[in-house]
């Protein structure tokens, strides 16, 4: 019989350590390297033994056996695979030990989630993830998902964490098709939600920005499908249509990234950055936004930065502008996409959030004047510039007249969540297709997680609500990156 080694006898292993042997969360104390075994019958057991049982329990235990074990399934995981301080942290907490404030790493949510994602093909290919979605599921699940952008060029290669392709996308809308999971505009999910009348599980879908890829291929796509979406529009670089300064900094020197650079008139440095070198991209991409932000240049000037730029690295800029890449939809597409369905709410003018309320309130009201003037309807919605945000703003928003606002925290959407701090599930590149289905079944996103998280320590799966009463300040670091900050000045 053939073996294979398997997390959950190195779970088994550590909660039976004696106390000797209790880790130090600022050491990597526990390796994984020996061989443990288990073999495939035995897993198989386990799990029928489980449906089995729950048979005689009578009511709907089949889906729940299956939902747990797959949960079980990824907490083992968490333990057995994850980053040691990762592993080092939970076990402390299982053991009693206190520790101080922990933040969930990148570093941590990327390996936990490329481990997760051959879990998810093993039950989709065993169809375990449609039988946990009938038979499993609460009736008011609502997912909320996330998009950044949908490649134009080769976006999805340059930052997949953020991206797709279009061929990815469509196969998302056909998983969505094919499970019957039906998609509600925003506005009306969140009504039927809250008010009790949501009798089965829904879908969202929200795009962040409003890039021009919306325009030209996303939209298409999700008309062909008939699906509703809501774009979270920021207006200031939809009306100087040009690349995004911050964002098209960081493209262009990884389309040059074979290249090196000394420049002086971007840098302010007599440095040569190879950039072929780790970390050298992000290094002179913060370099050059330092320079021009130090500078105060006006839009057009950095536009003649990024140009400047494209010349050095030996790159067509003209080309570049003209595929619209990293560009915001213009004001007569958004109108368009308006009149075709498509919710347009709110994102800010400048991509950014004030921690002064008067002019966080500025970027609310020249945002929704914009918005409202080039759709001709009421925006109420909003997003969070890179779903950041803190306590204060609950009160700021309500009073700007905003009646939800989306984060960048990841779970699903309950009765009891509040409505200015909603969860989402970004979806990119990184997401395998089979945990894009177990999210759809409902044991792929991070809900079940946050009540765990919140056992072991204290407070990380606190609802926003629950973070605002009790003074914590609620900016998370999450698995999404931003995917565009910029300051423009008034010229």
């Amino acid at each position: 019989m053939t073996l294979f080694k398997h997390p959950l006898t190195h779970f088994v292993h550590i909660i039976s350590m004696p106390n000797s042997a209790q880790l130090s969360p600022k050491a990597d104390a526990f390796r994984p390297d020996q061989e443990w075994a288990i073999s495939p019958s035995r897993l198989t057991a386990m799990f029928i033994a489980k449906i089995v049982g729950g048979f005689t329990l009578g009511g709907n235990v089949v889906g729940r056996s299956a939902g747990t074990f797959l949960r079980c399934y990824g907490v083992v995981l968490m333990f057995s695979m994850g980053s040691a301080r990762l592993r080092s942290v939970l076990l402390c907490r299982l053991r009693g030990r206190q520790l101080g404030a922990w933040d969930w790493e990148m570093e941590d949510c990327e390996n936990y989630n490329s481990r997760r994602s051959s879990i998810f093909a093993f039950a989709q290919k065993t169809g375990l993830l449609k039988a946990v979605r009938f038979l499993r599921v609460p009736n008011n699940f609502l997912a909320i998902l996330c998009y950044h952008g949908i490649s134009q060029v080769d976006e999805h290669l340059w930052r997949p964490q953020l991206y797709l392709s279009p061929a990815r996308f469509r196969r998302r809308l056909q998983a969505i098709e094919a499970l019957h999971v039906p998609v509600l505009p925003l506005e009306q999910a969140l009504d039927q939600l809250h008010n009790g009348a949501l009798n089965k599980p829904a879908l969202v879908i929200t795009f962040d920005d409003g890039w021009s890829d919306f325009y030209s291929i996303a939209w298409p796509l999700l008309r062909e499908y008939g699906l509703p979406a809501t774009v979270y529009q920021t207006s200031y670089y939809s009306i100087y249509n040009r690349p995004v300064f911050d964002t098209a900094i960081s493209y262009l020197l990884w389309k040059g990234r074979d290249c090196s650079l000394r420049d002086r008139t971007i840098t302010g440095t007599d440095r040569t950055y190879n950039l072929a070198e780790d970390g050298a991209i992000a290094d002179l991409a913060r370099t050059i936004h330092a320079q021009a932000a130090g500078d105060n240049l006006s839009g057009e000037e950095k536009d003649e930065v990024l140009r400047h730029l494209a010349h050095r690295l030996r790159i067509d800029y003209d080309g570049f502008v003209e595929s619209r890449t990293l560009q915001l939809m213009r004001p007569a597409e958004v109108a368009e996409v308006s009149r075709q369905g498509a919710d347009v709410q709110l994102h800010t003018h400048r991509h950014e959030l004030p921690l002064n309320k008067q002019a966080f309130l500025e970027e609310i009201r020249k945002n929704r004047d914009w918005v409202e003037e080039t759709i001709g309807k009421p925006a109420v919605h909003f997003c969070y510039p890179n779903g950041h945000y803190r306590p204060e703003f609950a009160e700021w928003l309500s009073e700007a007249g905003v009646k939800s606002a989306a984060t960048g925290d990841l779970g699903v959407v309950s009765p009891s969540s509040d409505l200015l701090f909603l969860p989402r599930l970004s979806d990119s590149t990184n997401v395998s297709n089979p945990r894009f289905e177990a999210w759809l079944s409902g044991v792929g996103g991070f809900g079940w997680a946050g009540s765990v998280c919140k056992r072991l320590f204290g407070g990380w799966g606190a609802s926003a609500r629950e973070s605002k009463s009790a003074g914590i300040r609620p900016i998370r670091k999450t698995c999404i990156e931003s995917s565009v900050v910029y300051e423009e000045p008034e010229r």
